[in-house]
């Protein structure tokens, strides 16, 4: 099952605000068991929005739309679905009522808000009880698109109370992808690809791929499975011959960091730590109370910044 992600607003095309939503979603697709293959970014553009709208469906069975959706003249999601479909815009009498109802108590309503009461025909509406826009849902043939507000904590309400349960009624969703983190220090990406190659090369599932972070590296098994167990247990033997190989370098699994197994080891044998710092200005200690239950083996610390400290 392939899904796209379609992120509308000139304001990303700017740079002005960060994607999170794409990211966010993307996330959540894929502990769906679906695989994202394409994001877009598109401005505030109704020809350039359609065009997109209409390549996505050429590929994906499930279309994710976010932003666009306000009172605006630039708001223009609901246009560009419509005319990618060659669907006409309705408005859609329980969500005008819903709004004059919202509006009615701060006397604020003007008559573009009622643009948000506007959908395309035969979509369904989404609930919004933490904004003014609502969602959409609209079904073409064995394609499913949604429409969703750009404010990521309306998005991700509105993804969870109801485009997932559309999801999982619409589509057979047995499995998941599952994945394991091993964190590595001391050896740089070209090397540890270079020890690792020919597994890389042969690999199916599980899959292997390398991430360079500061100051470490990332290698993530990603297995499409039914259960967690299932995935652990094709993640075994590969993760073993990993070991095997440069064991030496590696330090943590998942969320783990290199602060919280240095604090485990200093817990383990019964020893603590103080710190000195200039430059890093407290940072590294910082690090370290950062993790909860710290005090059982951070004593402290000096920042000596200035030439005459």
């Amino acid at each position: 099952m392939i899904a796209e992600i379609l992120s509308v607003g000139t304001e990303l095309m700017l740079g002005q605000i960060v994607n999170t939503n794409a990211a966010w979603l993307a996330q959540r697709l894929a502990e769906l068991g679906l695989n994202v293959y394409r994001q877009q970014s598109i401005g505030d553009n109704l020809q350039r929005l359609t065009l997109a709208i209409r390549e996505s469906l050429s590929r994906a069975e499930v279309i994710i739309l976010t932003g666009g959706l306000g009172p605006t003249d630039d708001d223009l999601t609901r246009e560009g679905v419509a005319a990618a479909l060659d669907l006409a815009l309705i408005e859609d009498a329980g969500q005008r009522r819903w709004l004059e109802e919202r509006f009615a108590s701060s006397g604020r309503m003007t008559e573009n808000n009622l643009k948000q009461a506007l959908k395309p025909e035969g979509s369904a509406i989404l609930p919004n009880p933490n904004g003014t826009a609502c969602g959409y849902a609209v079904e073409q043939g064995d394609r499913i698109l949604f429409m969703l507000p750009g404010p990521p904590w309306e998005m991700e309400a509105m993804y969870r109370d109801h485009v997932v349960p559309i999801l999982q009624k619409r589509y057979d969703l047995n499995t998941h992808l599952y994945s394991r983190t091993l964190r590595f220090i001391g050896i740089g990406e070209s090397t540890l690809e270079t020890e690792l190659l020919d597994l890389m090369r042969h690999q199916q599932d599980p899959s292997m791929a390398l991430y360079a972070k500061t100051g470490e590296i990332e290698l993530r098994l990603t297995s499409r499975a039914e259960t967690p167990e299932i995935a652990s247990a094709r993640f075994a033997p590969l993760e073993e011959q990993v070991k095997a190989r440069v064991g030496q370098h590696l330090f943590g699994y998942d969320e783990e960091t290199l602060f919280s197994v240095t604090a485990e080891m200093l817990l383990e044998r019964g020893q603590t730590l103080a710190v000195a710092e200039s430059c890093t200005g407290g940072l590294l200690g910082n690090l370290y109370t950062d993790i909860p239950g710290s005090s059982r083996f951070f004593v402290g610390g000096w920042i000596a910044y200035s030439n005459e400290m």
